[in-house]
């Protein structure tokens, strides 16, 4: 295994917060394809290096063609701080600051990646506890790393539109719009905004054990979907729902793939699950749980 590597200089400042924000640390971990670019944000006024006191700590996984500093990504970041649980984000292959090539990534090599984020975090002594949030692909990669792992390595996880119907789409040749023969990918196939997704990306995805590998889960899982979604429809979410044991769904009425009007409901409630706490009943959700 390729030594994980942590680079640069801590950082404190303000940032995206009305209060004083958490110490950030920018860091590059060995990823699948390169080193990945990542943040390490530790709630304000803990120093990890002197206290021994330890703390939860959740790996925030981004979806494809995203980042690590898109809204739902920094708010949820920021509001597990205010609580007291340090964070790491970071951009998968191919993606954001991160080396390797959009083209040559996949859903195998973004799980590798995030194997190897998981490690990196376990490894720190300071580390409480580990959970998951994933949004769309990034969701895909949680749930089949909280299946591998199982709940005695992955506390709770939560899913934000996770995309379990990627599997579906390679296998049909009609990925997210975007028509190919499934029989004979193409090279490259221009997906959105031009972004090339290789053959290597639509074979892959279309052998994933994606929904089969999530069901080995045991632990909470919280699962959050819009039902405007038209990129990934809310019934990927029902399905999730459906195979991972302990799940509860939160459909929220009306929103879209990345919950634009809705962040800061998401981040409650996502806050909520992965602190224990359990998130008031509001008009626009339909909440469905088991224990």
């Amino acid at each position: 295994m390729k030594r994980l590597i942590l680079i640069l200089t801590v950082v404190i400042g303000c940032l995206f917060s009305e209060k004083a924000a958490a110490a950030t640390d920018t860091l590059r971990v060995e990823g699948a394809k390169g080193k990945l670019a990542a943040l390490l944000e530790i709630p304000e006024g803990v120093d990890i290096r002197r206290s021994k006191k330890k703390l939860p700590v959740v790996i925030i996984l981004h979806g494809l063609t995203g980042n690590m500093n898109e809204e739902l990504e920094i708010r949820l970041a920021e509001s597990l701080a205010k609580e007291g649980v340090a964070s790491l984000r970071f951009d998968f292959n191919g993606h954001g600051h991160s080396e390797g090539s959009f083209n040559d990534m996949t859903i195998s090599n973004e799980l590798e990646d995030a194997r190897r984020v998981y490690r990196y975090v376990a490894s720190l002594p300071w580390v409480k506890d580990i959970s998951l949030w994933g949004h769309s692909q990034g969701g895909v990669v949680s749930a089949m790393l909280a299946g591998e792992l199982g709940k005695s390595k992955i506390k709770r996880v939560v899913l934000v539109a996770p995309a379990g119907i990627i599997r579906d789409d390679a296998i049909r040749g009609n990925f997210f719009g975007y028509r190919f023969d499934p029989s004979n990918p193409p090279d490259t196939l221009k997906f959105w905004k031009g972004l090339p997704l290789g053959k290597e990306y639509l074979k892959d995805a279309a052998r994933q054990p994606i929904y089969e590998t999530a069901a080995r889960y045991k632990g909470p899982v919280c699962i959050i979907h819009g039902t405007g979604d038209r990129g990934v429809p809310f019934t990927s979410g029902l399905h999730f729902k459906q195979v991972m044991p302990r799940s509860e769904i939160h459909l929220i009425e009306g929103e879209g793939h990345v919950f634009s009007r809705k962040v800061k409901e998401v981040t409650a409630i996502a806050t909520s699950f992965l602190t224990g706490r359990k998130y008031p009943v509001m008009h626009f959700i339909c909440q469905n749980s088991s224990e």
